[in-house]
């Protein structure tokens, strides 16, 4: 499962690529896999967060 997911983020990185510069796109894609992570850390593992780890994340 966690390799189909990766091959799936690295095609959405390549294509985006395409579309916008490489810093552009490599900084959204590394935040967005900060967020999605700390999301699935709280839907999984039922994680609360402060206001210093939303503060943090933003």
């Amino acid at each position: 499962m966690s390799i189909a997911v990766f091959l799936i983020m690295l095609y959405s990185l390549s294509y985006a690529m395409q579309v916008v510069p490489l810093s552009v796109a490599y900084g959204l894609w590394s935040g967005a896999g900060t967020v999605l992570t700390a999301a699935l850390d709280v839907i999984m593992f039922h994680e609360s967060f402060s206001i210093g780890e939303i503060l943090g994340l933003g």
